[in-house]
């Protein structure tokens, strides 16, 4: 049996997370074998679905949290919170 295991982490790039943020989680979530949730506020849905994704829209400074089950869950939630505490490629060096 496989567990779930997941990570809150707060947006940090100044625009939050809207369309290109939101492209750059769905090609990183793809890359592992695994299924991925994201949960804001009281909505959770599908990692690889940009329109999903997109309907959550935390703003800089709100929490998600990164459901991850399957062979690559470890890798794929490592990937994907290391991409959301580098606000996406989106910070100012």
């Amino acid at each position: 049996m496989t567990t779930q295991i997941n990570q809150q982490l707060t947006i940090c790039n100044p625009k939050g997370f809207h369309a290109r943020s939101a492209a750059k989680f769905v090609n990183c979530a793809t890359n592992y074998n695994c299924q991925i949730e994201v949960s804001y506020l009281d909505k959770k849905v599908d990692g690889t679905s940009l329109i999903q994704l997109m309907l959550l829209s935390p703003a800089c400074g709100e929490e998600i949290q990164i459901f991850a089950k399957g062979l690559e869950s470890d890798q794929a939630l490592k990937a994907l919170s290391e991409l959301v505490q580098n606000g996406f490629g989106e910070l100012e060096p």
